[in-house]
């Protein structure tokens, strides 16, 4: 059987209604974009499990990416069940390869944040907008769909959270937000359709908010590639080496499968080096030194100086650690 562009009305039904795909525009139209691809592909050639095979090698050849092709194949198992050839259905996925990327630190995305851009049309509007979108993304670890979807119906009180509906699993999940970003998005969102919508009260575009993160990064003198999706690997990369249970990562960024959580984790060789030493058999070789670097790294995460001022005095041989209980 060969397959047709003209198919496509009909598998949308079957996609959407019947299993229940996230009809969610990036999810949708990436799912389309796969379904033309192998319309492309199998108009002159049968579609069954050897011509898949082929066309599967045929893309490893290309170079493609292992993440790209398992995504062909998904589709692909789609529309083997769905014409009722059933070849496809025990398929297997190629592994994919855990790709490194950039993680920024706290203090880079604050410098992001709140670095003054000179935009030609309302610079104080855009800059606040800007703000407070980087911060909603590195604090909630939200896809940059789902914090554009945003209307001010979504923001919710006790405790102040936020309603992420027709995600791209599907799912619509709540998050919990600060206080201050819950009231500053609010106002930011007054008279406008979303709550990060350009100063004509329009649907920001993605490429636009891409550049003007690249902008904001030269600004800052960050070399790291800086791109929307970055703020949520490092909210996942940053909340699961501060020790946070996976599967609460997983329920806060919308991960059905905490194993998917966990792959975002920066497998830096020092990270690892620091949590062997931990053992009890190897405590006993690590040094005043190394003791005080952690425990540094540790209060730094945990404590903001404004809040709970502290002192680190160090010695020869001693390490002292002050922590005030009342703040500034």
């Amino acid at each position: 059987m060969k397959l047709r562009p003209q198919l496509w009305p009909a598998l949308e039904s079957y996609l959407f209604l019947d299993i229940k795909l996230s009809r969610n525009r990036a999810a949708y139209l990436a799912v389309k974009s796969r379904f033309n691809i192998l319309a492309q592909n199998f108009t002159k050639r049968d579609f069954n499990r050897q011509t898949f095979t082929t066309f599967m090698g045929e893309m490893q050849e290309k170079g493609y990416a292992s993440s790209h092709i398992n995504n062909m194949i998904k589709i692909a198992k789609h529309v083997d069940k769905y014409l009722g050839l059933n070849e496809l259905q025990d398929f297997t996925y190629f592994r994919e390869e855990i790709k490194h990327v950039a993680v920024l630190t706290p203090e880079e995305i604050y410098q992001m944040a709140n670095v003054v851009i000179p935009y030609t049309k309302e610079p104080d509007l855009v800059n606040e907008r800007q703000r407070l979108l980087i911060l909603f993304l590195a604090t909630t670890g939200c896809r940059i769909s789902e914090a554009l979807n945003l209307t001010t119906a979504d923001f919710l009180d006790t405790p102040p959270h936020v309603i992420f509906r027709a995600t791209k699993n599907g799912d619509t999940r709540a998050v919990p937000i600060a206080n201050f970003l819950h009231s500053a998005c609010l106002r930011l969102g007054t008279g406008c359709n979303f709550i990060f919508s350009s100063y004509r009260g329009e649907h920001l575009d993605l490429q636009q908010i891409n550049l003007d993160l690249k902008r904001r990064a030269k600004a800052c003198h960050i070399t790291k590639p800086v791109y929307c999706h970055v703020f949520r690997h490092s909210y996942i990369t940053t909340m699961l080496e501060a020790g946070v249970d996976a599967l609460d990562v997983a329920v806060i960024v919308g991960h059905h499968d905490p194993k998917t959580t966990l792959r975002y984790k920066n497998s830096v060789l020092t990270h690892y080096a620091a949590i062997i030493d931990t053992h009890p058999l190897l405590r006993r070789s690590i040094t005043l030194d190394i003791i005080g670097k952690r425990v540094k790294d540790m209060v730094g995460r945990l404590i903001d100086p404004a809040v709970f001022p502290f002192t680190i005095q160090e010695t020869g041989t001693e390490f002292r650690l002050t922590i005030s209980k009342y703040g500034k």
